[in-house]
């Protein structure tokens, strides 16, 4: 799944939480994240049906990458 920030500014929020966990405020980085990250705005979960169509178009995109 994929979970979408309710914070306005989500890069910023992730860099405090970097922080947080490299000078030793939380544990490791989950336990920032958990304690410092408010509620997602909205969870997408992937289609089963459309498994192999997202498989099709990731090959693709893996082909143009390299």
């Amino acid at each position: 799944p994929i979970a979408v920030s309710s914070a306005a500014q989500a890069c910023a929020l992730g860099a405090a939480i970097c922080a947080a966990a490299a000078s030793k405020a939380y544990p490791d980085i989950f336990t920032a994240m958990q304690n410092m990250s408010g509620r997602n705005e909205k969870i997408y979960y992937p289609d089963p049906e459309k498994t192999a169509v997202y498989r099709e178009i990731y090959q693709k995109y893996c082909a143009i990458a390299d």
